[in-house]
């Protein structure tokens, strides 16, 4: 399984020195600084990326017709029919190779999870930045600052056992 290391943080830079809009509903401009295409197919709006992984995508998450995430593998996606033991070692070594060269990049996060769904995170005024391990894949997420928020108070109140299952 392949990380692209500098393509990752390259992002990552852009991705803290751009001038985020949000409520944000047309990537172009991030397109433009990140080189990455918009391209749009039977109303879904996904990115072609320039990572050197083997699908260099995008994925573009609305909320009320406002963009609210981005979610790019960063590594290679890994065959979902292969066993979980036989996939979960190499992603996990990608986000391990990845952590260190993004706390390089950026410095330290703000909040660190290990394990077999590690998460690694920094906060910025306008973006939160995140690398996720996956069941399938390493993925960098850029997400809207006021998102992540109602994210970490669901997670907060689940936690607290405030959350009912339904």
């Amino acid at each position: 399984m392949h990380a692209d290391s500098d393509g990752a943080t390259r992002i990552a830079r852009i991705a803290t020195e751009f001038d985020w809009k949000w409520p944000l509903d047309d990537p172009t401009l991030f397109c433009e600084a990140a080189g990455w295409e918009l391209l749009r197919e039977n109303g879904v709006m996904w990115l072609r990326t320039d990572l050197a992984v083997n699908r260099p995508q995008c994925y573009v998450y609305l909320e009320n017709r406002h963009i609210v995430h981005f979610a790019a593998p960063v590594t290679d996606v890994a065959d979902f029919r292969s066993p979980t033991e036989e996939r979960m070692p190499p992603i996990l070594r990608g986000f391990d190779d990845l952590a260190d060269a993004f706390v390089d990049t950026l410095g330290p996060p703000v909040r660190y999870e290990p394990g077999i769904e590690a998460m690694i995170r920094w906060d910025y005024p306008r973006i939160i930045m995140r690398l996720d391990a996956g069941a399938l894949a390493v993925t960098l997420n850029l997400v809207r600052p006021e998102y992540q928020a109602d994210l970490d108070e669901y997670a907060e109140r689940e936690r607290l056992g405030l959350i009912e299952d339904i």
